[in-house]
């Protein structure tokens, strides 16, 4: 089939942003073939079903496309995200890491399976409901932070390739949520007030559960130890804690209960695989100035001297305060970053994006 200018393929979950998305092309005047993914879950998607896909989800997305008189496919790529999201995830925890899905499924399901659908049935671009920018400046794609800051999706899009910024809409990133609402709302589309979707899509109420039933190498109860690698209490599995926490783990310290002296609050400083044992201190311990990043990906520029020791602004986790660094060049895909400030539980698994102002940069996944 030829390539239509005019046809989108537009990821449908079901949710108020994709539904917007797709009534905003329509309205354009596109051709909107909408796309709703059917993801791995746990029981077959019965007692506990993936969040973006599930049989409420279903049917919103269904309405929504006969209100718009759009075309609805619903494709299965159960055992492709079970294998490159779902897998990756279980890994990521078996190497004492905590790892970031999403940034996953964007790169090989959203943005990679979908453009090769877009290709085949002759559609120029693929939409979706996040909430970021796709700016052309010199005949040349940027990748920017959604207009409205507290809903801004751009740090987990940070994988996607360069090549494919030209194939993508993000037909909501210059709008603000309550806007996006309010559209929704105007248009008589029932997801006007559909709630967000919170946690991870294939994880149930908790993410603890999930844990207990699939990571199993990381589950033996081993010691919790202070900086000074003194035994002073015991864990359930290393599996459960990440950099920063501080719950989930017993302390027994005779020395503080004989003098009535509280226990200082502690906080995971480091997960010690070799020992199965988690290290833990004063707040004041979880900081630290740099890091290192692996599997790189840029979107400015190749990573090259004219971006060595340059100043950028660093975000390590979703939401987290972007913050002023310089990166300096170990290898083509690896990258240290030292923070002009110490920051906060820097986690091995989580994603390091860069930005310059609005526009990323790229990023890499923290080691």
């Amino acid at each position: 089939m030829s390539s239509n200018k005019k046809r989108i393929l537009c990821a449908m979950s079901g949710g108020v942003d994709s539904s917007v998305s797709a009534l905003l092309l329509k309205q354009k005047g596109y051709e909107v073939i909408g796309i709703f993914m059917n993801f791995w879950s746990e029981n077959n998607n019965n007692t506990c079903p993936n969040k973006c896909c599930s049989t409420e989800s279903g049917r919103s997305a269904r309405s929504v496309a006969s209100k718009l008189n759009i075309k609805l496919y619903s494709l299965n790529y159960k055992e492709i995200f079970k294998k490159k999201v779902v897998d990756d995830y279980i890994q990521g925890y078996e190497n004492a890491k905590t790892p970031n899905p999403c940034v996953i499924c964007n790169r090989e399901i959203k943005f990679g399976k979908l453009l090769k659908i877009a290709k085949d049935i002759g559609a120029s671009a693929v939409a979706t409901g996040h909430y970021a920018r796709i700016i052309t400046k010199n005949k040349r794609f940027e990748l920017h932070r959604g207009i409205d800051k507290n809903k801004d999706q751009s740090y987990f899009l940070w994988r996607i390739p360069l090549s494919s910024l030209g194939k993508i809409l993000f037909p909501i990133g210059n709008l603000t949520k309550s806007t996006v609402r309010n559209i929704a709302k105007n248009n008589n589309l029932d997801t006007y007030n559909k709630k967000d979707s919170q946690g991870l899509c294939f994880v149930g109420e908790s993410n603890s559960s999930f844990i207990s039933k699939y990571v199993k190498s990381r589950l033996k109860p081993g010691n919790v130890v202070d900086i000074k690698g003194n035994i002073i209490g015991h864990h359930n599995g290393l599996a459960y804690y990440t950099i920063g926490q501080r719950t989930g783990f017993s302390v027994i310290n005779d020395k503080w209960r004989r003098k009535g002296i509280d226990v200082p609050p502690l906080y995971v400083v480091r997960i010690d695989s070799e020992k199965n044992a988690l290290v833990v201190g004063e707040d004041k311990y979880t900081y630290r100035q740099t890091l290192t990043i692996a599997d790189t990906n840029w979107f400015d520029y190749p990573f090259t001297a004219s971006i060595n020791k340059k100043t950028l602004l660093a975000q390590i986790r979703y939401q987290h305060k972007p913050t002023k660094c310089t990166i300096s060049k170990i290898n083509d895909n690896e990258v240290n970053v030292k923070f002009n400030q110490a920051q906060r539980a820097i986690t091995a698994g989580q994603s390091c994006v860069f930005y310059e102002k609005d526009k990323v940069l790229g990023g890499g996944f923290i080691k």
